[in-house]
């Protein structure tokens, strides 16, 4: 069972599903039912990566029942709270309330209370109820918890978002600056970073750009320390979804100073944040690539591969610690010891890797320079960004860049999915595929101008666009 949990945080689920059934054998044949319990949740919480939703719902409930049957409350309530969040992932809110309702009546202590509160809260935000999520959230900072627990740290950056979303800023700025001081003293530095995020959304909201860029410069600062492949399985979509958020407030932050620029007449500081936008698009691709160049030395790939393994172990380990009702500050100091070391062999690997393929290949930036002179004479490039709420469309021509806003992101994604589906399934007929295609290119080209470019014309997609073939 112990062997299992990191094979979990690794990504290595299948090796973690068989590890998680022979110590369910095993304690079901000692008469363990609690411990049985425990590797259903196990295979349940790796399934539940994995993608079958299904399996991992019947294994949670197979779970709940053991511990209902013996009593164990404590366990049962853990149970239905990841049985609630799988519901609420599937948009299935009141189920998902029903479930965390349940886990909060079990429970006593608080720290168990924060832990269905926060659920609870999130499941009133994505059912649209923004009142009661907040009651849930205030109602956290009222149960005797230190005063750095990392749950009311959670809970003020819940409460900073709702502030803002009401257009309090003062009061979403004070929220958000206290959670991220708990998030900050605990060592959390992924939370710290999506909290900085969190912050930069109510600045653009109060039109102040140059808190976003200062947020979001800091935000992906610690997002690029953590990195993708140092965070276990739980948090790589949050921290995807977090890291690319932080981005496109960054090139809106950028463009809005651009604009100001170009209306006071100073064309050239203009023309200098929009290539800075352009260079935030494009270092937000490549900061999220996994794969070393083919030429880096096979040693220092499989150490770094081990270190970001131990990495990903220790964050898991450090936010467990965190969760408990009194955290052992030095049990958490030796963590983040360890982990603040792993970072540094890390850092000094990745160091590595990148002057071994630059020497082989040439060197990699995304700096605004480097960009526009790999682009030809005469070349048009065409990079797309689409991110939560905001899209643009990037033209660079003869070293000058220029920025096209697209109608909402949402829209494009859904048609370039849609078109995909259909060419793979043969769904619809080559009429119906034929005016989804022209749809397309007219949101994604018509920005361009009518004639086709008389040199070579260069595309880079993002999210579902990689979908959609493309060619003029």
């Amino acid at each position: 069972h112990n062997s299992a949990a990191p094979l979990r945080v690794l990504c290595r689920f299948d090796e973690a599903i068989a590890r998680f059934y022979e110590a369910g054998q095993i304690l079901h044949q000692l008469g363990d039912r609690d411990g049985e319990a425990r590797a259903l949740d196990g295979m349940a919480t790796v399934l539940r990566y994995a993608g079958e939703l299904q399996q991992a719902k019947d294994l949670l409930q197979a779970a709940i029942t053991l511990r209902r049957a013996s009593g164990a409350k404590r366990e049962q309530a853990i149970s239905l709270l990841v049985l609630g969040q799988i519901e609420r992932d599937a948009g299935h809110t009141a189920a998902a309330i029903a479930l965390h309702d349940q886990a909060a009546a079990l429970v006593s202590a608080p720290h168990d209370r924060a832990q269905a509160l926060i659920a609870l809260g999130q499941d009133y935000l994505a059912a649209g109820s923004l009142v009661v999520a907040r009651q849930k959230f205030d109602e956290i900072a009222g149960l005797d918890l230190p005063v750095t627990h990392r749950y009311l740290g959670l809970a003020l950056t819940e409460i900073g978002i709702l502030e803002a979303r009401a257009g309090n800023t003062a009061a979403a700025i004070d929220a958000l600056n206290r959670a991220i001081e708990i998030h900050r003293i605990n060592g959390s530095e992924l939370e710290e970073a999506q909290t900085l995020y969190r912050r930069a959304e109510a600045a653009m909201r109060a039109g102040n750009a140059d808190a976003v860029l200062a947020d979001t410069n800091d935000a992906l600062r610690l997002f690029d320390g953590i990195g993708l492949q140092g965070t276990h399985a739980e948090s790589r979509a949050l921290f995807r979804a977090s890291y690319r958020g932080a981005v496109e407030l960054r090139i809106a932050a950028l463009l809005a100073d651009a604009e100001f620029a170009e209306k006071l007449g100073d064309s050239k500081k203009a023309q200098l944040l929009l290539r800075d936008a352009l260079a935030a698009s494009d270092r937000s691709r490549a900061a999220l690539l996994t794969e070393a160049s083919r030429e880096a030395p096979i040693r220092s790939l499989a150490r770094r591969a081990e270190v970001y393994e131990l990495l990903a172990g220790k964050r898991q380990r450090q936010q467990r610690l965190l969760e408990a009702a009194e955290p052992n500050a030095g049990e958490l100091a030796a963590v983040g010891k360890d982990i603040a070391l792993l970072r540094t062999e890390a850092s000094v690997i990745e160091s590595g890797l990148a002057k071994s393929q630059s020497a082989s290949s040439g060197a990699s930036t995304t700096h605004s320079e480097a960009l526009l002179e790999a682009v030809p004479p005469g070349a048009l490039v065409a990079e797309y960004f689409l991110g939560n709420s905001r899209g643009w469309l990037f033209e660079v021509r003869d070293g000058v860049v220029a920025v096209h806003p697209l109608p909402g992101p949402s829209e494009i994604e859904a048609l370039a999915r849609r078109l995909h589906v259909s060419w793979r399934t043969f769904a619809g007929t080559s009429g119906t595929r034929l005016t989804m295609s022209r749809s397309l290119a007219a949101l994604l080209f018509e920005p361009l101008g009518n004639s086709p470019p008389a040199g070579e014309f260069r595309i880079i997609p993002d999210g579902g666009l990689h979908l959609v073939p493309m060619a003029l």
